[in-house]
């Protein structure tokens, strides 16, 4: 890498912080709370290797992507924008070597833009707005394709280790369908004892621990949150996607380069159609994109995130058509570039119109849009830069037109920022811990109405430090875990009249509405003490 690359690679890593570091510190949603969480009860225990949360074994991931969260935690203490940071460093490493395997297979400048186009995809930035751990499986996946490319087998089954370390099977089974796909002939030699070593090698030793120390864990990692998690028996599971909906949100959030995949389609099909060389590049880049789509869109289980992982080998067949526009090398192609923004501009302007005619009608007050004016600067800008674009393409000025984008892409994703904390109040139980300080005594029992997902209650458990159970209805709970220790933490509607009737304090964390009438066919009485959106929080007494 010349030393011109490596400048150019620093500022759009600086240009990418700039835009991703804002809002880092606002407070954790529940869906993202159990990032936070597990790496800091990984310092609290001291076991790094069983992640942990509110006190119960989590074996839903693997301990690896906790890792850096739980080292910045140690040196900086933990924080909301500490456990949203790492988030933003995978991105940035999984974007950098998203380029790399790109410079490999197409040169410099494809390379340099596939890194550029990843950081400038909206779900993406969307999902680094909160904590996570996709980014460095992607990592991991992009790690073993580039070892692939240079012939090493060990290598390559080494990265597929670390995915595992990560997210378990997905990390080790896509990448490898990928390049079995990829190269049907040469599958057998990806089974090579050499390159299995390198995987034996990473994984080995955490599932020997595991499975020695903990007697149920075959059965909760591997049947549970594997096998039964894609037929969608999975104990527990809200994540059950329609597929069709999947696709549409797949396809949505890969804005704006979804605009492009035709002319990426055609430049493959060229490649196809040119030389040996080019085909099995072209052919490696669709098997890599069809391996996970199809897997997940079989996958009874699923979110919207889970597209993340087609999308870097759409980027790299978007970025280099895009290279030979900047090289000028096929510019009459390229025209077709701008059609698609032309659109963008049109449709945002109507949009734009239909806001400022229609805000005050029932119809438009039903959307529940979350900041009108965030909407109106995002279609005046796209309205305004779509246009620029567009005809910056048609008089072959691409350096230009990706400007533009790059501009509206970065107004986006602020308008964004700002639509989440927006919402923030009905994604949080925050509100609950702040209600609490002070008042919370030692030996209190802290309780939350049963959520779509046992996870979320991870939110009570960082801002209050203390263990919180969830209130299930047997006879419609979906909550019920094969492992004890999880299935403990929750409480039945008797067992929680006995506590509460029996003098212990107790503050209940649920919806407004129908909680009070649930309480009171439990003979319960219910102080609200707050409220934020739906939710209240609850002193329980029984009732005399």
């Amino acid at each position: 890498m010349t030393g011109r690359e490596r400048l150019a690679w620093v500022l759009l890593g600086l240009a990418a912080l700039a835009v991703y570091l804002p809002g880092l510190d606002r407070p954790l949603r529940d869906a993202e709370a159990k990032y936070a969480q597990v790496p800091r009860e990984m310092l609290e225990t001291g076991d790094w290797l069983t992640p942990r949360l509110d006190g119960a074994r989590y074996y839903v991931k693997p301990p690896l992507g906790y890792w850096p969260t739980a080292a910045l935690f140690a040196v900086a203490g933990p924080s909301e924008a500490a456990a949203r940071l790492t988030n933003v460093a995978s991105a940035l490493v999984a974007a950098f070597l998203i380029g790399l395997l790109a410079r490999r297979l197409f040169g410099a400048t494809p390379g340099l833009l596939s890194g550029a186009l990843f950081l400038l995809t909206t779900e993406v930035y969307v999902y680094c707005l909160d904590a996570g751990l996709e980014f460095w499986l992607i990592a991991c996946q992009v790690l073993a394709f580039l070892f692939l490319w240079r012939g090493s087998l060990f290598g390559f089954h080494a990265a597929l280790g670390l995915g595992f370390l990560v997210k378990g099977l997905p990390g080790v089974l896509i990448p490898l369908a990928a390049a079995a796909l990829a190269d049907p002939r040469r599958a057998m030699r990806l089974l090579h004892p050499r390159g299995l070593a390198g995987l034996a090698l990473v994984v080995g030793p955490w599932l020997a621990w595991m499975t020695l120390q903990h007697p149920d864990f075959f059965d909760v990692f591997v049947v549970n949150e594997h096998l039964h998690r894609f037929t969608g028996r999975m104990a527990s599971n809200d994540a059950l996607f329609p597929t069709g909906l999947w696709l549409v949100l797949v396809a949505a959030e890969f804005f704006p380069w979804i605009l492009h995949l035709p002319g990426a389609g055609r430049e493959l099909a060229r490649m196809v159609r040119a030389n040996a060389a080019a085909r099995e590049k072209a052919v490696f880049l669709g098997a890599w994109a069809a391996v996970p789509l199809v897997l997940y869109a079989l996958s009874r289980s699923k979110v919207d995130f889970y597209g993340l992982e087609i999308y870097p080998p759409l980027l790299i067949g978007v970025a280099v058509p895009l290279a030979d526009l900047l090289g000028e090398r096929r510019f009459a192609s390229g025209r077709r570039w701008a059609l698609p923004w032309l659109g963008v501009s049109g449709v945002a302007a109507t949009c734009l119109v239909v806001l400022m005619l229609a805000r005050n009608a029932d119809w438009f007050l039903a959307l529940e849009i979350p900041s009108l004016p965030a909407a109106a600067v995002f279609l005046s800008s796209a309205s305004v830069l779509g246009l620029g674009a567009g005809l910056s393409f048609l008089r072959e000025r691409p350096r230009l037109a990706l400007g533009a984008v790059a501009l509206l892409c970065a107004v986006l994703f602020q308008v964004q920022r700002v639509t989440f904390e927006a919402g923030f109040e009905h994604s949080s139980m925050k509100f609950a811990a702040d209600l609490l300080e002070g008042r919370l005594r030692e030996g209190d029992l802290l309780i939350s109405d049963e959520r779509s997902e046992f996870e979320h209650v991870a939110s009570l458990v960082w801002y209050t430090g203390r263990p919180v159970q969830m209130l299930r209805d047997r006879e419609s709970s979906i909550m019920h875990f094969i492992e004890p220790d999880r299935n403990a933490l929750c409480l039945d509607e008797p067992e929680l009249v006995a506590e509460v009737c029996g003098g212990r304090t107790t503050y209940l964390v649920a919806e407004t509405e129908p909680t009070p009438a649930r309480l009171a066919r439990l003979g319960l009485d219910g102080q609200s003490l707050g409220s934020a959106s739906d939710r209240s929080l609850f002193a329980l007494a029984c009732a005399p």
